[in-house]
């Protein structure tokens, strides 16, 4: 109950400091609530990008990013290997043209 009455006479005797200080709360959660929201967007946009791109690919190849000697962009031998499956050929087309 002290600390209650504390709180209140601290409100009331700094209005502007406590207007502040809410201010500073609402401003702080509405900015995690929106990178939080903004970055699902996104991530939400590029799956269904990839998607409307790849159709329905049960298997996707990336580039290995992770070695530092190696360069994470694809060899042109991959891309020939992978379009002697038939079932990546349709999904390994967009990414030849666009590298070529």
């Amino acid at each position: 109950m002290v600390l209650w009455r504390f709180t209140l006479r601290e409100i009331f005797s700094r209005p502007g400091r406590a207007t502040l200080t809410l201010l500073s709360i609402v401003i702080g959660v509405a900015a995690v609530v929106s990178v939080t929201v903004s970055t699902s967007t996104t991530h939400q946009a590029y799956e269904n990008m990839y998607v409307s791109m790849t159709g329905n690919a049960t298997f996707e190849v990336v580039a290995n990013e992770e070695q530092e000697d190696v360069s994470p962009i694809f060899d042109q031998k991959i891309v020939k290997q992978l379009d002697a499956f038939r079932a990546s050929a349709a999904w390994c087309r967009p990414f030849k043209d666009s590298m070529s």
